[in-house]
């Protein structure tokens, strides 16, 4: 983790996903690790937000249908059970031809109620669920 120095974000936590390799190599199982890596990091530093990009989907060829439910599903678990400092995560789409479709589905289906906008620039989708604590318990 390191500052957000000239970017909007005050922190920066560096994740680095597998490559796929048609799925024998547990790679799952390693992206599901970045996820709550970076969830694990956002609570101990009592973070309040986090947003993450398609980890792995890009140019690591991991399919975006699979990508989009180990996100959604680990963050929908760590939230549920450690990550009590964070009120709102965000899943940023640089391509959201290819994720957006699978990554809605999983959000409706895992977390309810979901809400998107393109960002100014890049024709990047932002895709957020806020989850208050209360909704949790």
């Amino acid at each position: 983790m390191t500052g957000g120095y000239r970017l909007r974000a005050k922190h920066v936590i560096h994740a680095v996903g597998p490559v796929w390799n048609g799925g024998l190599n547990n790679e799952e199982e390693l992206l599901t690790s970045c996820y709550r890596t970076a969830l694990k990091l956002a609570t101990d530093h009592n973070l309040k937000s986090i947003a993450f990009p398609a980890i792995s989907s890009g140019i690591y060829r991991f399919p975006a249908n699979i990508a989009a439910r180990i996100a959604v599903g680990t963050v929908a678990a760590e939230i549920g059970r450690a990550a009590a400092s964070l009120e709102q995560v965000v899943f940023l789409l640089l391509r959201p031809r290819i994720g957006q479709a699978p990554l809605r589905r999983v959000c409706r289906a895992r977390l309810g109620v979901i809400a998107s906008m393109p960002l100014r620039g890049r024709g990047a989708t932002r895709i957020d669920n806020q989850r208050r604590r209360h909704h949790d318990r």
